[in-house]
């Protein structure tokens, strides 16, 4: 077997087996987890691009505090927002530091949302999938998610980065340096 025969073997062994966000359509779904402030939040592989340690960035003055700036990564533009302090008003933190950047491609935009702290990977069971938020979760916080998943007595939020994207105080602050 040429190289080139076995890495086709792999690409269509890796396609079949987690080359979607749903391994099969009715039981795993694949997501990065990733900390911020007290909540334990989960995206969706499709939605994310990579997990970054450490980048250089320019902030962009006369901005949101919670738009850190811009950063060229991978010949692309990616916008950097705090998102502890856009979530929950929080101090904005002055550099990004031992914070993971979590790159997402949301719509036309690259975004690297600063999280506290990148856990790992899980995949979800559809039926552990919770049908309402628990009381004493942040409101801010649940308006930017899809779902609530539960595993032993544990809760993740799904985030939904689209619906940052369509929220008034989103579209206020990308109007301030566009």
């Amino acid at each position: 077997m040429t190289a080139f025969h076995y890495l086709n073997e792999l690409d269509k062994r890796f396609s079949g087996e987690s080359g979607s966000v749903l391994v099969n359509s009715h039981s795993t779904m694949r997501t990065l987890h990733f900390r911020v402030g007290r909540y334990d939040l989960l995206l969706p592989l499709d939605t994310s691009t990579e997990v970054i340690s450490h980048l250089s960035y320019s902030p962009i003055p006369i901005s949101r505090s919670w738009i850190l700036g811009i950063a060229s990564r991978r010949g692309q533009l990616l916008t950097l927002i705090d998102l502890k302090n856009f979530l929950f008003n929080s101090d904005p933190i002055k550099k990004i530091g031992n914070r993971r950047v979590v790159a997402s491609k949301v719509g036309n935009m690259f975004l690297g949302f600063v999280v506290d702290h990148a856990v790992g990977l899980m995949n979800l069971q559809q039926e552990a999938f919770e049908d309402s938020y628990p009381e004493h979760w942040d409101s801010n916080l649940v308006d930017y998610l899809s779902a609530i998943y539960k595993q032993d007595e544990m809760y993740f939020g799904i985030c939904d980065f689209q619906k940052m994207l369509n929220d008034e105080r989103f579209i206020e602050g990308q109007k301030s340096y566009n």
